[in-house]
This record gives C-alpha cells, sequence and structure tokens, in this order.
C-alpha cells in the first residue's frame, strides 16, 4: 500500500471513531440543567409500606440525571435506619425510609417529613365486617376475640391475625396508635392454624412486607391485618377477597386524620450528616428533587398526603 492511501485509510478510520463517539454522546439522555444532578449511586432501605411510591419517584429521577442511580430495597423501617446510624455505610452513600420518628437516637441523623402515610385494618371478605371499634381490636389482638361470631352476628369463623415482624415501621405505628400495646406473640407460620405453639389461643403469623400482607390475608378465611391505604385501594382494585374496615366510625382516609381517625403517621427520609453537602451530590439532588413539583404528583398518584406543599410551607399534619 502506497504512503497515500495509508494516510487515507488512516483518516477515514478517525473519522469514523469521531461520528461514532459524536453519535453515542448525543444518544445518551442530558440531564436536566434546572436540577442539582450528581453521578454516583444512592441506596434507599427501610420502609416497605412507601418502597413502591419512592421507586416511582427514583426512577423519574434517574430519567432526569441520567448519571446518579437510586436503588430502593425495601428493608423495613426500623432495620433500614438501624443500616444508616451504622459505621459501615459512609454519609452520603444511603438514606432510610421509616414510618413514623426514627427508635435509634443519633446526632448524625437528619429527618426530611415526605408524606402523611395512613393505615387500614384489612380482612378476609369471608369475614362480613367493615367496621371495628378500638376495643374491639385490641380484644381480637389480646385474645378476648379467637371467633368472628364474637364480635358480629353472624356464623362461627375462627380469627387468623396476619402480623407484622419487629422490624415494621407500620407495626409500630398500629402499636402505638391504636392497639397501646404489643402485637403479641408469633404463633403460626401458616397464619391457618397455631402451629408453632400448639396450645396458643391467638392465630398470629408474620409476613414481611405489605403485598405478603394482602396476599395472606386475601387468601385466609378469617383473617385479618394491616396495609397502607394505598395498598389495599390497590388490592381491592385487583379483585382480591379483601375488606377495607372503618374504625370507630370513620373510614380510613387523609381527608378523616384531623376528624380523629387515629391509624397514621409521617413518613420520613433520614439522612446521614449533612443532607445538603456539596460533598454528596447525588444525595442532595436527590432531595432537593423530592421536595419539587414532579415527586409530589408522584406522591398523590401514589395515594400519599405530601408534606411539602405547592407553597413550599410544610401541611399542618407534618409539624409534629
Amino acid at each position: 500500500m502506497t504512503w497515500p492511501r495509508v494516510v487515507t485509510t488512516l483518516g477515514v478510520l478517525l473519522v469514523g471513531v469521531l461520528l461514532a463517539t459524536l453519535l453515542a454522546n448525543a444518544s445518551r439522555p442530558a440531564a436536566d440543567p434546572a436540577l442539582a444532578c450528581g453521578d454516583g449511586e444512592l441506596r434507599v432501605v427501610g420502609s416497605s409500606a412507601f418502597a413502591s411510591a419512592m421507586e416511582n419517584i427514583a426512577e423519574s429521577y434517574g430519567r432526569a440525571c441520567p448519571g446518579a442511580e437510586v436503588v430502593v430495597t425495601p428493608t423495613g423501617s426500623n432495620a433500614g435506619v438501624r443500616e444508616l446510624t451504622s459505621d459501615a455505610v459512609e454519609p452520603g452513600s444511603a438514606v432510610a425510609l421509616s414510618d413514623g420518628p426514627a427508635r435509634a437516637d443519633s446526632d448524625e441523623l437528619h429527618a426530611t417529613p415526605l408524606a402523611v402515610i395512613v393505615y387500614t385494618v384489612v380482612v378476609h371478605e369471608s369475614v362480613g365486617i367493615d367496621d371495628l371499634s378500638t376495643d374491639e381490636i385490641r380484644g381480637i389482638y389480646s385474645g378476648r376475640y379467637t371467633d368472628w361470631a364474637e364480635v358480629r352476628d353472624g356464623p362461627s369463623l375462627p380469627i387468623r391475625i396476619v402480623g407484622r415482624g419487629a422490624e415494621s415501621g407500620s407495626r409500630t405505628t398500629f402499636e402505638e396508635t391504636v392497639l397501646g400495646r404489643s402485637e403479641g406473640a408469633l404463633t403460626s407460620d401458616s397464619c391457618d392454624g397455631a402451629d408453632r405453639v400448639s396450645d396458643a389461643d391467638v392465630v398470629r403469623c408474620e409476613r414481611g412486607s405489605e403485598p405478603q400482607v394482602v396476599d395472606e390475608v386475601s387468601g385466609t378465611r378469617g383473617a385479618i391485618g394491616y396495609v397502607d391505604v394505598p395498598s389495599a385501594n390497590d388490592a381491592r382494585s385487583d379483585g382480591r377477597e379483601l375488606t377495607v374496615v372503618e374504625l370507630d366510625g370513620n373510614y380510613p382516609d387523609a381527608g378523616t386524620v384531623q376528624d380523629g381517625y387515629p391509624f397514621w403517621t409521617i413518613e420520613y427520609l433520614y439522612s446521614k450528616g449533612d443532607p445538603e453537602s456539596d460533598a454528596v451530590p447525588v444525595q442532595s439532588g436527590f432531595l432537593e428533587y423530592l421536595g419539587g413539583g414532579t415527586a409530589r404528583d408522584e406522591l398523590h398518584s401514589a395515594g400519599y398526603l405530601p408534606c411539602l406543599r405547592h407553597d413550599g410551607q410544610l401541611h399542618e399534619l407534618c409539624r409534629w
């Protein structure tokens, strides 16, 4: 090959490489210039009740900030906060969702209120009831009532309690706002009988997430449990055999909270260290995004009442 041909061939190859690079860069989505985007990964651990809504927000943030990746891993509120406070987690690498205030006492934690999260007691449709008093629920969980015939007129049907584990913020909220005591001992694996403690008066199993509670309650005759209102509404829309229960005559909804409906709390996002530090751009950018209109719309669509209003002020229910 002659020297001119060599030069020409090299020139063509270089032009091809340049064009390929330009096309690759052109096809890569650009970050939204209005957002404080950073490159890297941020883990979101904690609440399983709020995980689905957070996943939707994380996906929309990732589209707006292509260099950032927010990974949501539901571990339970208490476990998530405990992980965040451990020495193994560097500030800015993870945040934790908590149903209600964190139990952990640490000067490193910073709380951002996200939304009002309202829960509901749910029962299998076979129970034939849609309203319970606080006293009746306490009687069910204490073992005073073990058959639905003791609570309402109708045929005998053994009560089956589907609870949550100790890591659950939903359980903590239920115990503090409704029961006023511990939910009780684990006596069943199957949820259909006291197979762990054969002589137990109360049949109570545990499930690790909201979807698992929905599956168990809707699939077990005589079952009772609790989930957040969006999960219950989605289950009913899917045709699951599940009934939403009013509590003391109050329907579970953010609008009835101020009228005395007790089973609710605030969803907090906990960060470690200074949440606005420039040294952790993905975390600070994501926290800023959570206060914006897109995240607020996602929370509304998921069935939650956002804490931050359009005027930038906290909703009055979130000021506690």
